[in-house]
């Protein structure tokens, strides 16, 4: 298959990738860990406990209430379609991990813009990450550390703080 595009500066990042070192805060999994459900996981969208799942184990990009954690981008993907270029999610019973804490990378989803230390808020059926006014949005732990338009990519943390410029004192202006 041909290239098809050239970029001429790296891409920021993709959905569901780290934005820097900070730590991550694993959420605890059931024994034997969580996996992905029939219809597989979206990276860089939230994921919710199964419901008709006992074992607790199975997650699912839609439920009720606030998600369990956010799913990074951190396996190989297998690419299933015939010629496929890349793939951004998770086979149904694949084992995978999931975060209530740390940086990423995300994909504004819902009807509604987002600014820089709002809360982030998931779409229930779908996990994308959104604004709290887009409809039926459910709240999360997360914030936003960059804005952003519909379809745009920002970064959020699951550690509630956001990076600021340190303030000019009177020693650094030279007084």
């Amino acid at each position: 298959m041909a290239q098809q595009t050239v970029s001429l500066l790296q891409p920021i990042g993709t959905p569901g990738q780290r934005v820097n070192l900070n730590p991550l805060n694993v959420v605890a999994s059931p024994n034997d860990g969580f996996r992905a459900g029939a219809n597989g996981l979206a990276v860089g969208a939230f994921a919710w406990a199964d419901p008709s799942d006992a074992s607790g184990r199975t997650l699912l990009n839609s439920g009720s209430g606030s998600p369990l954690g956010f799913l990074h981008k951190n396996r190989t993907g297998v690419i299933t379609q015939w010629l496929g270029r890349a793939v951004n999610g998770i086979l149904a019973g694949q084992e995978t991990v999931i975060y209530n804490g740390g940086d990423f990378s995300a994909i504004v989803g819902g009807t509604a813009p987002v600014t820089s230390g709002t809360q982030v808020y998931a779409d229930p059926t779908t996990g994308a990450v959104c604004a709290s006014s887009s409809k039926g949005a459910v709240p999360t732990n997360f914030t936003f550390t960059s804005g952003g338009n519909v379809g745009d990519l920002v970064s959020i943390s699951g550690y509630v703080t956001t990076a600021l410029l340190p303030a000019a004192t009177s020693a650094s202006k030279g007084s």
